[in-house]
């Protein structure tokens, strides 16, 4: 999955991952497996994406902000 990440031409890539209805969850519906993400992240910012330069964290972002999207199928 990284490498696909590190192929990408924006910084950041979009995971699937979304804050609704108080909890983050992967639109795919795996299990939530990061556990470092805010309980209640800041307002505009409820999409989670993977840096480049912060392999394997994911980062709270605003949903409207243009990143490539890393796309994959059912878990």
């Amino acid at each position: 999955m990284m490498v696909k990440v590190m192929e990408a031409d924006t910084d950041e890539v979009w995971t699937g991952l979304r804050f609704m209805a108080g909890n983050w969850v992967w639109v795919n519906g795996a299990d939530m497996t990061f556990s470092d993400l805010p309980a209640c992240p800041v307002p505009q910012q409820h999409c989670g994406a993977f840096s480049k330069k912060n392999t394997g964290t994911l980062a709270t972002r605003g949903c409207l902000d243009k990143k490539n999207f890393l796309c994959y199928g059912p878990p």
